[in-house]
This record gives C-alpha cells, sequence and structure tokens, in this order.
C-alpha cells in the first residue's frame, strides 16, 4: 500500500550512463506485506560496486500490458513498487512496474526469507528497461558479465507442489547413493535398495519438466555464475547436490517405471538427452570456460548444446549464448531485433567461422525458419549436437566433395517404430538388395547399420547386441501384425520378407514365423490394454539394443544405394538424394539437387561400406556447391 507521501505512477526509468553499466534492486528492510525497492545504477568495471545477487527464472505468462487505476488501500498483486526519483521536481514517487505471476512468487518467497545477507539482485524484468529497444540490446551484451561478476545466482523453478516435495527425499536418497555402488548395481538394485518407486520417478519426471529446465536463457545463468543455488517454493538445492543426483538418475534407474506397452518408452519417462540438455552439458560448458586451453572450442558446442531448450524468439537462439563466445566471435554479431531468424543464424555461423553441426541440419522434419541457406542449422529446431567440419564464405558454401552413390529405395522410418511399420518396411527394402559381401552376414551388416555401427564409442560386440535386435526385431513385426490383423496382406509380406532373409542369412538372427505369430497372437489375447506383453526377462534381452536405437535410429530413417550399400539418414528422404564425402568431414552428406548446378544440404547419414574411407581410395574430390 502507497503511503501517503509516495504518489502513485509508472516507473520512469532514467538513460544508463555508459554502456558497461546496469541497475541494481537495492533491498529496503521494512516491515509489512508491501516492501519497496529502490532501482540504483552501477559500473560494472568499477571494483567498488556493490555485491549482488542474479535471479535466473522464467517469465511465465500474465504480462500485464497496461496498468489499471486503483484505489490507495488496494494490494497490487502483480506489480512491482519502487520509489522513483522524479528529475523534474527531485520528489520521491511510489512508482510501480508490471511483472508476471512467477516473479510475483519469488519476490514474495524472498521477502519471506528476509536474508540479511542480501542488499542488491539484478532481475532483468525490472533492471532493464523492457520499452526501451536499445537499452534491451545493450544489457542483452552486457548479461554475460552481469551474470558472471555476480556474487551468487539463485534459480527460481517456481512455488512448491507435492512433486517437489517428493523430488526433495529423491534428491537426498540419490544423492546418500556412494559412487562404486552405482558401478556394480543394477537400475532395480538401486531402486530397490534406496526404496524408490514407480510414483517417485514420475514425481521426479515432472519436478524435471518445471518450464525452467526448458528455456535458452537459463543455459548461461547455469554456467556463468561463480555459484548457484536452485530455490522451489521453499525448497533449496545446490548445484552440487543437484549435479550429483542427476548423474545417478540415467536411463537405468528408469527400468521400473512402466509407461504403455511400447518398450522403446517404457523405460524412459525423461530420456537421458534431455537430461544431458539440463545437466551434463552445463558442466561441460562450466568447464570449457573454466580452461582457457580448451576455451575456443565454446564457440562450436555452444549453439548446439542450447538445442533442446526453447525460447519465445528464435532468435534468442543465438543471443542467449553469445556470453559463451570468444571475443573475436562475439564482436562480429550484433544484437538486433530487426533481423530476421535466418539473418541472424546466418551472420552467426559466418561470425563464428564454425564447424557445422551435421546432425544440427537434421533434414527436412528439423526445418521451419524462411529463407536459411541449408548449410546454416536452424537454431530454432530442437537437435541433438554432432559436430563437424569448417564452413565459411556467403550463402553458398562451397567444399570439395565427392558423389559416390545414390539412394535407391528408403523404407523404415523412425516415426513408425512405436508400431512396428517400421522395421516391416525396413526389412521389405533389405530383401530388395542383391547382397555380395562375403565377409558378413546381411542380417548382422542391417542391425548394426540401423546403430550406426557404434555404441558409447565402440563397435557393439555380436554376442549382446545380436540377439537383443531379434527380441527387438520379433515384439515390433508382431505387434505390427496385430494392429494390421493378423490375416492381411500385412502379415503375408512380413512372413515373406523373414523366409527370404533367413535364406541369404548364415546367422540365427531373424525370429521364425512362428515365434512372431505367437507373440501376435498374445497382442489379441490380452484383455487389458495397459497390461504388459513382455515379461521381465523378456525386457531384459531387448534391453541392450532397445538403449541404443531411440538414439541412434531417432528422426531417422532406413534405405539402400544404386551401388548395394545400406545406410540411415534424416527422415524426409526419398528415391534420388545423392550421397556425397566432403573433404575433412566426418560423416557423409545427403544431398538433394538444388539450382544451377548446385545442391541443397539434408543433413547426415551413416552408410556402411563408406564411412572408413573404403569407396574413397581411388577417387579425386571435385568442387561441390550447396545453397
Amino acid at each position: 500500500m502507497a503511503g501517503s507521501s509516495l504518489r502513485r505512477c509508472s516507473y520512469q526509468y532514467l538513460p544508463l550512463s555508459s554502456a558497461t553499466c546496469t541497475r541494481l534492486i537495492e533491498i529496503a528492510r521494512q516491515p509489512g506485506p508491501n516492501q519497496r525497492m529502490t532501482l540504483v545504477e552501477v559500473d560494472l568495471n568499477d571494483s567498488n560496486r556493490p555485491a549482488y545477487q542474479c535471479l535466473s527464472y522464467t517469465w511465465g505468462p500474465g504480462i500485464p500490458q497496461r496498468e489499471t487505476a486503483a484505489a490507495e488501500s488496494d494490494e497490487e498483486k502483480q506489480t512491482c513498487w519502487f520509489v522513483n526519483h522524479s528529475p523534474q521536481d527531485d520528489l520521491r514517487h511510489g512508482a510501480r512496474i508490471p511483472i508476471t505471476a512467477n516473479l510475483q512468487d519469488f519476490l514474495d518467497e524472498f521477502h519471506r526469507r528476509s536474508l540479511d545477507d542480501v542488499h542488491y539482485l539484478w532481475i532483468d524484468a525490472l533492471c532493464i528497461n523492457q520499452d526501451n529497444l536499445t537499452e534491451r540490446r545493450d544489457q542483452i551484451a552486457l548479461m554475460g558479465r552481469i551474470y558472471s561478476s555476480c556474487e551468487r545466482t539463485i534459480a527460481w523453478l517456481g512455488v512448491e507442489d507435492a512433486d517437489s516435495l517428493e523430488c526433495t527425499k529423491t534428491f537426498a536418497k540419490l544423492g546418500s547413493l556412494p559412487e562404486d555402488q552405482l558401478e556394480c548395481l543394477t537400475g532395480k538394485q538401486i531402486s530397490h535398495k534406496l526404496g524408490l518407486v514407480d510414483a517417485d520417478w514420475f514425481s521426479f519426471a515432472r519436478f524435471m519438466n518445471r518450464n525452467w529446465w526448458h528455456r535458452k536463457w537459463t543455459l548461461q545463468e547455469t554456467v556463468l555464475p561463480k555459484h548457484i543455488v536452485f530455490w522451489c517454493g521453499r525448497d533449496e538445492f545446490c548445484r552440487s547436490n543437484m549435479l550429483r543426483a542427476i548423474r545417478k538418475a540415467d536411463t537405468r534407474l528408469w527400468q521400473g517405471v512402466k509407461v504403455p506397452d511400447d518398450p522403446l518408452r517404457r523405460r524412459t519417462a525423461v530420456p537421458q538427452r534431455v537430461l544431458d540438455s539440463w545437466f551434463v552439458w552445463p558442466y561441460v560448458l562450466w568447464s570449457l570456460m573454466r580452461q582457457p586451453e580448451v576455451r575456443a572450442r565454446i564457440d562450436s558446442v555452444a549453439p548446439a548444446y542450447a538445442r533442446l531448450r526453447s525460447s519465445s524468439d528464435a532468435r534468442d537462439s543465438v543471443y542467449s549464448i553469445l556470453s559463451f563466445l570468444e571475443d573475436s566471435s562475439k564482436g562480429k554479431i550484433s544484437i538486433d531485433y530487426e533481423k530476421t531468424a535466418a539473418e541472424v543464424f546466418t551472420e552467426y555461423v559466418r561470425a563464428a567461422n564454425l564447424d557445422l553441426f551435421l546432425y544440427d541440419i537434421g533434414g527436412r522434419a528439423c526445418r521451419r525458419t524462411p529463407g536459411l541457406p541449408s548449410w546454416v542449422p536452424d537454431y530454432s529446431v530442437p537437435q541433438k549436437p554432432l559436430e563437424w567440419i569448417h564452413i565459411g564464405g556467403n550463402a553458398i558454401y562451397h567444399a570439395g566433395g565427392i558423389l559416390v552413390d545414390t539412394i535407391k529405395q528408403v523404407g523404415g522410418r523412425a516415426g513408425d517404430a512405436s508400431t512396428g511399420k517400421c522395421f516391416a518396411d525396413a526389412l521389405a527394402v533389405l530383401d530388395l538388395m542383391a547382397w555380395t559381401e562375403q565377409d558378413e552376414d546381411i542380417v548382422e551388416a542391417f542391425w548394426r547399420t540401423l546403430l550406426s555401427n557404434m555404441t558409447r564409442g565402440r563397435h557393439p560386440d555380436s554376442e549382446t547386441f545380436g540377439p537383443s535386435f531379434s527380441a527387438i526385431l520379433t515384439f515390433y513385426l508382431a505387434k505390427w501384425i496385430f494392429i494390421s490383423k493378423i490375416e492381411s496382406n500385412v502379415s503375408k509380406n512380413i512372413k515373406n520378407s523373414i523366409v527370404s532373409l533367413s535364406e541369404k542369412s548364415n546367422l540365427d538372427l531373424l525370429p521364425s514365423w512362428k515365434q512372431v505369430l505367437d507373440l501376435a497372437a498374445r497382442f489379441a489375447a490380452r484383455s487389458d490394454a495397459e497390461a504388459p506383453i513382455l515379461s521381465e526377462d523378456e525386457m531384459e534381452r531387448l534391453s541392450p539394443y532397445l538403449e541404443f536405437i531411440r538414439e541412434k535410429f531417432d528422426e531417422r530413417c532406413f534405405f539402400v544405394t544404386e551401388h548395394g550399400r545400406m545406410g540411415i539418414g534424416p527422415d524426409g528422404l526419398k528415391a534420388g538424394t545423392l550421397v556425397c564425402v566432403v573433404k575433412g568431414c566426418k560423416y557423409p552428406f545427403l544431398l538433394d539437387e538444388g539450382t544451377a548446378g548446385r545442391y541443397k544440404l539434408l543433413g547426415p547419414s551413416y552408410v556402411r561400406g563408406i564411412m572408413f574411407g573404403e569407396a574413397l581410395q581411388t577417387q579425386e574430390f571435385e568442387r561441390v556447391e550447396i545453397e
């Protein structure tokens, strides 16, 4: 409530004195619910500036578009009150700045805690004049220094609820587990030892899906500060305890969590790559920022690590990570919200002179920004990071390349994996191949291709992954037969593929037709649609292959080439797409024909038979132009 000596009005920001200045909120200690604060200007170059703490939070919905008239006695729930010194009459005014409900919740909790050691706060919505576009631009450019210079950052996750309260207990249990036990115990044993049940993991998953974990801006706000503490209502977690707990909450600990009967989704309520984006990648950035010998790698990894996070403005996919960059790169990028997202992304790739992120290109399904050159990643679309080659120049990318093959047929798209259609289609395409390899079995080459022949940095062993692949294939073929009706043409086509490929294969890796039909009958006989089809032993058998195909085949499809090779690439490929090896690149490109003899980049691929230079020994690189 405003005092009689203060007039109510909108806060009048004074211009900042220089490009290194910002504002801090000076906390006034006074009784009562309506805490007034004062904004003071400080220069970050001033060694005598006061110590301050930063707030990291999500704005959320509900920013008032205009102020409403109110009586002196009204409680303005979503209005932050400040003392304003008018330059015209030198009188003190009670001034208000509209804020969101989430920020109001934080301020309520902050005042409730009455922290005696916190005298100054930096909060973007209040310390930056949001109506002044020039100031917003300048302060965004300064944000890296603001967060790296603060004493501590408070990450506000929102008010507490039943899930966060349960999560507090789960963190305590996970944090109590010695490191050596994590290595020798299975996921089931860990959950049993800690007394964790499905309900605990679902609470954990919902807690980890709060908006704060998903925002791009919170990445730098996690990495740059020297110290950070997480507040969730009245609960509090430090970074070290949070990181230690999450490191132990890998996919092995989700084994008992039963989502629907599809094994691809059954065991992981929160995918490991999403956990990585919240904790592992920020920790990597935190380490790189503090090691001068590897500091230059920041330019190439920062945008990829932000890809799984979101922002309301696509341009913030770049602007939110500028604080991580080397000064030489940062100086070439101007923050300008008048530019289109395509212009911002292209400027970033040029300025940083980056290694491209091959997986970031991602195919047609992973591009939605209009006007973007095909060789510039669409940073607004979530993707996993995988770095590769050097690029530069203007809107056309020039490279030395060899067009080694052409896609002949495509079948088995990741989008159809949950029904089983993916595997049925892939087997049909595989059966059409004229397999001439004498040193490798066709079915073994197939299951290795679906995994890019790589698991945790090494080739998967046949003794473990071969039988596991067979178990997964049996399940999904049976599921697709059940969905399509057992007597349909689908059933006949699958039978023909199994019989034909079994004759071409010397290994016992394909299920028998009887095994597939028996499991399809179990689907048909099930009375409860939510009841699991597979026993725990059957789940254990398919789990090794399942763990990696979720990642390796995600958003991809299977194909065979004119020269009898098999591979996987971005979903959305078609017959006629070209396979190109580019000089200096770790993976083959997939290209479609563009204009004037140029090409459009679709994304990366794994093509069995050319990954280690087998097809390139007698060929020379030629100029390839990508638009």
